[in-house]
């Protein structure tokens, strides 16, 4: 089976449990919710998950080392739009891929530059200087990929 397929299949089978944090992708009308923690400081969540999971560790993970050895961190997308943002916690260039059968998604940065191919690493690219976001995804199921370093993130670790 070759890399992509497995990594496709890896994202298939994986049980995503979505995230309420990250708020620099999400619609900018998305509902939030704010509160104050215990420590006192202002706080303020997605009200609803979006499709969107961060690791260091597990299948989908040690996959993408394989084929990338320099990586820390490894974020899954699942059919999320990304809206206008830059990447506020890559300490190095990122590298992504998109997976699946789907129309519509791309990649477009600010500069101009678009980006489509799927079952290809495309990269490395600087996201934290760059304002950038997807295109809206017209059909299907697409699977995306970031692969970066960070050692400060926090993530979801398989026992």
């Amino acid at each position: 089976m070759d890399p992509f397929s497995e990594l496709l299949a890896f994202c298939l089978a994986h049980k995503m449990k979505g995230s309420k944090r990250r708020k620099n992708v999400a619609d900018p009308m998305a509902e939030k919710k704010k509160y104050i923690s215990k420590a006192g400081n202002k706080c303020v969540y997605l009200k609803d998950a979006i499709q969107s999971e961060t690791f260091r560790s597990g299948p989908i993970f040690d996959l993408v080392k394989r084929h990338l050895p320099d990586t820390e961190t490894v974020t899954h997308n699942r059919n999320l739009r990304a809206f206008p943002h830059r990447d506020g916690r890559n300490s190095g260039p990122s590298h992504i891929c998109f997976l699946g059968d789907f129309e519509g998604g791309e990649l477009v940065l600010e500069t101009g530059q678009f980006y489509s191919e799927r079952n290809k690493w495309m990269g490395p690219m600087d996201l934290r200087k760059v304002l950038h976001w997807n295109t809206p995804i017209t059909g299907g199921v697409k699977h995306s990929l970031i692969a970066f370093a960070n050692p400060r993130v926090t993530v979801r670790s398989y026992p």
